[in-house]
């Protein structure tokens, strides 16, 4: 199995600077609240986040030559793979899973003040992993 470790390297570091400083408050708020009443507003929020985050970070690659500008089929399938599985992880409800599995209780999983930074760690790890699928593929 070969993994690019110079695409990897290079996404890690510019997908976190843009999902972090290209994600406005309202979108962070709002992309996990998958309550009753607030669908829209947070299929709103995760997909205009994802669209960003993805738009930004496959521009980004291409233009320090990291993805091949040729016909654009790789820009086409990285962007497809960022924004799709972007849009899965943000809603948090693969973070809250994990969560359960690990035997944390309802209760712990939204007592966002107490165990907020396992969401946030088990979100980044997830990104993580789909950037070292793709590296397999790049």
């Amino acid at each position: 199995m070969h993994i690019n470790i110079e695409f990897l390297v290079v996404a890690y570091f510019i997908s976190l600077f843009i999902d972090w400083i290209f994600q406005w408050d309202w979108q962070a708020v709002n992309k996990s609240k998958w309550i009753k009443g607030n669908y829209g507003i947070a299929l709103h929020a995760v997909l205009e986040h994802s669209a960003i985050y993805s738009i930004l970070t496959t521009i980004g690659l291409t233009i320090i030559k990291i993805l091949p500008s040729g016909n654009g089929n790789i820009q086409v399938f990285v962007f497809s793979v960022l924004f799709i599985s972007h849009i899965l992880i943000d809603t948090r409800i693969p973070v809250k899973w994990i969560m359960r599995f690990k035997g944390m209780s309802w209760e712990q999983i939204n007592d966002i003040k107490t165990f907020g930074f396992m969401h946030i760690g088990i979100d980044h790890r997830l990104h993580e992993m789909v950037l070292v699928i793709l590296a397999m593929f790049i």
